[in-house]
């Protein structure tokens, strides 16, 4: 199991978040199995940088590679998703959390 850990940037202390595996239906053309986790993030605070980590040590390049994502500005943004962020439950409750505090006008 891939551990998830994330932190704001300039602070100290890395936060844990364990990752759920996702159900995944593997077309027979896949020459390759794969495992695909999805991991909440709570109460991330506006316009601020966050890194995170991913591990896990069955991993064949067990290297940890720092990531980093930028919340929105509540103010001023644009979304745009990309990759195949698959059609299950998870992903649409991930789209809806991404909406929730828009205020929005015609």
């Amino acid at each position: 199991m891939p551990i998830v850990e994330y932190k704001k940037n300039g602070t100290e202390g890395w936060r844990q978040v364990t990752p759920v595996k996702t159900q995944y239906d593997h077309p027979e053309s896949e020459y390759t199995r794969r495992e695909i986790y999805t991991a909440l993030i709570t109460e991330l605070e506006p316009n601020s940088t966050y890194i995170f980590k991913l591990e896990n040590s069955a991993w064949a390049n067990p290297e940890t590679v720092l990531y980093s994502y930028k919340t929105l500005d509540l103010d001023n943004f644009t979304i745009l998703f990309g990759g195949d962020v698959g059609n299950r439950y998870q992903t649409a409750t991930m789209n809806k959390n991404t909406v929730s505090k828009v205020k929005f006008s015609i």
